[in-house]
């Protein structure tokens, strides 16, 4: 869970702060990206739009930079809708390139080559978001290189993750799921839990396309339990429409509707919503199943859905993986 604190004790209480202007544009844009994580896109932006603003005035290149690449991570991250967020935060990320460049290239300045490897990464994020897979390929393979060379195992994470995603919309599933096993690999080294947890339920949607459906549920079951470990069950719906899908699938609607009813409660009680795709197929999944149920069997399932804890589901789902043979 991402918690927001006020900038003002941030600056006074943190003693890496000695510069009072510089510190601010420092706690701004990280609160800005901090903002964005909770869906507060009005408080990231204005924020972000400070950090850069004071940045500017100040005159430090490395500050500037910071503030630009905070800035244009939340655009591309969290766009606002019906606004321009993913040209902005393009344009942003690609200034914070070039002043990086310059501030490495200052006789005296530490090494940048990681920042400059993260603003490749979304770049190529925001090409693929935009529409323009061939470039996005260009600066995620840029971000690869620079980050494998300078041992950001983070930053390697994220782009083989990414060029996961864009090798299954180019429908290779065989190169997506290599992608995703290398993204895996990394992620879980720096010990990122949200990110690993992610890659786990997409490598869990390419297992299930194939038809490696044990593997499918395995990875399903473990992406839910780091995102509910991380304090993220808000944003576990896809994990559960996984299941869900697979439970369908093997012949068992009463409990796909129950799953269904979790993440039914689960966007209640946060208001959080899944995904648009992710919700078109929880209604297919909520119609195939009640249509295989009789009406006392159906309020069953979904009655026991909504009382369901996540801990309830993750506990349940692990423990059908580990008593199903592997290649079920």
């Amino acid at each position: 869970m991402v918690f927001c604190v006020p900038v003002e004790p941030l600056l006074s209480t943190n003693p890496n702060f000695s510069d009072q202007t510089r510190g601010r544009a420092t706690a701004l844009w990280t609160l800005s990206l901090a903002y964005g994580a909770i869906g507060d896109l009005p408080a990231a932006t204005a924020a972000g739009e400070e950090s850069v603003a004071i940045a500017r005035d100040l005159g430090d290149l490395r500050t500037l930079a910071d503030a630009l690449f905070g800035h244009g991570a939340r655009c591309i991250l969290w766009p606002r809708p019906d606004t321009d967020d993913l040209v902005r935060g393009h344009a942003s990320v690609q200034e914070a390139e070039s002043l990086f460049w310059e501030v490495g290239n200052e006789a005296g300045q530490v090494n940048v080559s990681a920042k400059i490897a993260q603003t490749y990464l979304y770049q190529g994020m925001d090409l693929l978001a935009a529409g323009n897979p061939s470039e996005a390929e260009l600066y995620l393979t840029r971000c690869l290189e620079l980050a494998t060379d300078v041992g950001d195992q983070y930053s390697v994470g994220r782009a083989q993750g990414t060029l996961g995603r864009l090798a299954w919309a180019q429908g290779n599933l065989a190169r997506a799921h290599a992608h995703y096993d290398q993204a895996l690999k990394y992620l879980g080294a720096v010990r990122h839990r949200p990110n690993y947890a992610w890659g786990l339920v997409r490598l869990g949607e390419i297992l299930e396309q194939i038809g490696e459906l044990h593997e499918a549920r395995a990875h399903y079951a473990g992406g839910l339990q780091l995102l509910h470990e991380a304090g993220l069950g808000e944003i576990s719906h896809q994990a559960l429409c996984g299941l869900a899908r697979l439970a369908l699938e093997g012949a068992a609607p009463a409990l796909a509707l129950r799953l269904v009813s979790v993440s039914k409660s689960l966007a209640l009680h946060t208001g959080v919503l899944p995904l648009a795709a992710v919700q078109s197929t929880l209604a297919y999944v909520e119609s195939a199943a009640r249509q295989a149920l009789t009406p006392e069997a159906q309020a069953a399932a979904w009655d026991a859905g909504q009382a369901m804890s996540l801990r309830q589901v993750v506990d349940e789902a692990l423990s059908a993986v580990a008593a199903e043979p592997a290649g079920a």
